[in-house]
């Protein structure tokens, strides 16, 4: 389980990052944050899906609860597949339906190791994570 330390440093780089420009250059792009145990993000990652967030319109309440639901939509997914996205090969795709939200969390987890490395995470309707699950059954 995640303590308060990393959830705060996450929080925080979510924060500072939400109020860039877009493409504004960060120190350290590739020193990595822990969302938990075994779970990391780097700092170039986390900034490009805050970015991308901003733009579908989420402010950073959003991102923040998003980011907090990460490990258990690693851990104890719906769905499963592989990714597609030539640049990440060895990457997956994990998902997970949260009834409460009305919304499915996918994440794309690179699978190098012991280590999980998140590349990229996002919201989508029910109706369309239903239909990328049945596509996968």
């Amino acid at each position: 389980m995640r303590n308060k330390r990393v959830n705060k440093e996450i929080n925080k780089l979510i924060a500072e990052y939400f109020f860039l420009e877009k493409g504004c250059h960060i120190s350290y792009p590739y020193m990595k944050v822990c969302i938990e145990d075994d779970i990391f993000i780097s700092r170039k990652a986390l900034k490009h899906i805050v970015e991308a967030r901003k733009d579908d319109d989420y402010g950073i309440a959003r991102i923040q609860d998003m980011f907090l639901k990460i490990p258990e939509t690693i851990h104890e997914p719906d769905l499963v597949i592989p990714n597609w996205n030539k640049k990440y090969q060895r990457s997956i795709i994990s998902g997970k339906l949260y009834l409460e939200i009305r919304e499915a969390l996918l994440v794309i987890q690179d699978t190098n190791g012991e280590i999980i490395d998140v590349i990229n995470a996002f919201f989508r309707r029910r109706d369309k994570f239903e239909k990328l699950r049945a596509t996968f059954q």
